[in-house]
């Protein structure tokens, strides 16, 4: 509670951030191979974009910062939750190999 009383008197910082473009054709191949269902768990997208469209987020199994190719073959369709357990997971090298397969 004491924290957000003084978060306010908090000064901004200034940070840099390098941003890897992706090929919008990739995202949107990508997406339909998937066809609503992630390509990690298969299970169905868990909820609808505003234009009705299964909501996957596209993500590269080698990272673009480390050389990845931003290459269908290397992108999959997957859902919100597989893609942050990939990332932050304890076995998320795991399923991301599963992934790659």
């Amino acid at each position: 509670m004491e924290a957000s009383v003084t978060a306010p008197q908090l000064s901004p910082k200034e940070s840099r951030h390098l941003y890897y473009e992706r090929s919008e054709a990739v995202r949107q191949y990508v997406l339909a191979r998937a066809a609503g269902v992630c390509e990690a768990c298969r299970q169905s997208a868990p909820f609808a974009r505003p234009d009705g469209s299964p909501y996957l987020e596209p993500h590269h199994t080698r990272r673009l910062s480390d050389g990845g190719p931003d290459d269908p073959r290397y992108v999959a369709g997957i859902c919100p939750t597989c893609h942050r357990r990939i990332h932050y997971g304890t076995d998320g090298d795991a399923v991301n190999s599963k992934v790659m397969a």
